[in-house]
């Protein structure tokens, strides 16, 4: 479990921060989670049971061949050894650069100005308005 008063309690050192907190790792889940709902959108669970496996596998794979085929990215493939998937920085990355959708961008560039050591408004975090 964790502890939460005693992590109030620890003091925190700030010179870990001095050079930032990473996206990469953030990117990847944001753009995971998408992924992983996409997968399930036609049965509208998120728990998946037997009479719904073989509708959600199918997507998947209509989906991680759309990625391969318009994209050239490998998704959500397993890596040999069982080391992984092959969602990683760079799958991540290629996924909001390429994407070429404006909220995708606008996703990245709101991870962006979470991490990111200037105050950012929430101009950056809201969708236009127009």
């Amino acid at each position: 479990m964790n502890k939460l008063d005693v992590s109030a309690r620890k003091e925190v050192d700030v010179t870990v921060y001095e050079f930032g907190l990473s996206t990469l790792h953030a990117w990847i889940r944001f753009f995971e989670c998408p992924l992983y709902i996409s997968y399930r959108l036609e049965v509208k669970k998120w728990q998946i049971r037997k009479q719904d496996r073989e509708k959600v596998q199918q997507r998947k794979h209509l989906i991680q061949e759309k990625f391969r085929k318009e994209m050239g990215l490998l998704v959500d493939v397993p890596k040999p050894g069982g080391i992984g998937t092959t969602n990683d920085g760079n799958t991540a990355r290629l996924f909001f650069v390429g994407g070429g959708l404006p909220y995708l961008r606008r996703l990245r560039e709101s991870t962006k100005h979470l991490f990111a050591d200037v105050p950012s408004s929430c101009k950056h975090f809201l969708p236009e308005i127009g």
